[in-house]
């Protein structure tokens, strides 16, 4: 079981340490719903705790269609975050009409060498995730996908995120993500079959 605390500073990664998360996701802007954080704060982080930190690779707001340009700035971002002790990324894209960018996150699944790739919640906004699962196994580097069922809540989308699990078997880990907290996080437990879960006030 992996419970993982979403921060975006040096003391929010710090406390979520000592409560007792197994792992860190560390962004900016999380009213954002999260950027690429700076080098200098992960390299912080990094030393001064002793899980696994994922760092989010997304250089600016708004939708997961990513220009060229955009492109470039994420992979300038990925290669300098490269020689760092860190646990994985977290990215994804969309294409236009609304599935995930396999183009894409084939060549990220290159780009990022040994390091693993966490799919995030974009994956929520394609219409058959279940089946975007099946798309991502064939992918050696993406290890883990974060996703609410598509709902505003994991709970609400719990019957979704079972599908998910099942089809990623063994393969890929499903992190259960959307409103839960260290007061829920049992129940949710409960009712959704995998060994991830999510979220800012999770510990």
């Amino acid at each position: 079981m992996i419970i993982e605390a979403c921060v975006e500073s040096f003391d929010e990664a710090i406390r979520a340490a000592k409560a007792g998360a197994d792992q860190l996701e560390l962004c900016s802007d999380l009213h954002l719903d999260g950027l690429t954080p700076s080098l200098e704060l992960t390299e912080k982080v990094l030393t001064s705790v002793d899980i696994p930190v994922k760092v989010m690779i997304r250089n600016r707001a708004g939708n997961f269609v990513y220009s060229s340009s955009d492109v470039q700035i994420m992979n300038q971002q990925i290669h300098s975050f490269q020689e760092l002790n860190i646990a994985g990324f977290v990215l994804g894209a969309l294409t236009a009409n609304g599935e995930l960018d396999i183009k894409r996150i084939s060549k990220w699944n290159q780009f990022v060498g040994d390091i693993p790739i966490c799919i995030h919640k974009c994956i929520d906004l394609v219409e058959d995730k279940v089946a975007a699962i099946g798309a991502l196994k064939q992918f050696k580097n993406i290890k883990q996908v974060l996703s609410s069922g598509g709902e505003a809540t994991a709970m609400e989308g719990r019957d979704v995120l079972n599908q998910m699990i099942k089809t990623a078997g063994d393969q890929i880990q499903i992190i259960a993500a959307g409103k839960i907290t260290r007061d829920n996080l049992m129940e949710h437990q409960k009712l959704i079959q995998g060994t991830g879960f999510h979220g800012r006030r999770i510990v």
